[in-house]
């Protein structure tokens, strides 16, 4: 098997999707995705991702894959744990407070800076329409952001992301309530509690 018929092969393996790093892995030159490009089998779909023609773009993995130290929050992420039916019109990201995020909103994303403490908190994974894996916020950390003042979210969008939350099996309240005093929204969450639980 030579280096187009392996690339070709890694591709599918891997649901259509492929890194110019998985390249690396694998001793296949990276000139191999220009042949396959030319010969419109695949397509770059963000810096070092690409992905086969028939298959559908994951709007998520191109985001994260192009703004690595982006990670899926608010809205996006509720979306991401099945906490909202409303798929984002545009994915929202925190970044490290130092982060210029001025090529993410050309881009679309809803880009929002945050401190350290509170970027590091609560990192977690989910898995996409196109089962790919991508770097999100819990359903705790999610639940207390929404509630922040700084946010307007849509109190209807709040209001069911907690509904659905308070029925799912794996909900954490211990988790929740040490995240909602540790980002100042405890009032907040015990008022959805209360009425929910």
């Amino acid at each position: 098997m030579n280096n187009y018929e392996k690339a070709l092969e890694l591709f599918k393996s891997n649901r259509g999707f492929l890194k110019t790093s998985d390249l690396d892995k694998h001793g296949i030159p990276r000139y191999v995705l220009s042949k396959l490009v030319k010969d419109c089998l695949i397509e770059k779909t963000s810096r070092g991702l690409y992905v086969l023609i028939d298959v559908l773009d994951d709007v998520y993995l191109d985001a994260q894959n192009t703004y690595k130290r982006g990670i899926f929050a608010l809205g996006t992420a509720l979306y991401l744990h099945d906490l909202s039916d409303r798929v984002p019109d545009n994915l929202t990201m925190f970044f490290p407070s130092n982060y210029n995020v001025t090529n993410a909103k050309a881009n679309g994303i809803l880009a929002h800076r945050v401190s350290g403490d509170y970027y590091s908190l609560g990192l977690t994974t989910a898995t996409t329409y196109m089962q790919n894996v991508v770097v999100v916020y819990d359903a705790e950390k999610t639940l207390c952001d929404i509630l922040r003042k700084t946010n307007h979210l849509d109190i209807q969008l709040i209001t069911d992301a907690f509904k659905m939350y308070c029925r799912r099996k794996d909900k954490n309240i211990p988790k929740l309530s040490e995240y909602s005093r540790t980002l100042n929204v405890q009032d907040k969450v015990r008022s959805y509690l209360e009425v929910l639980l």
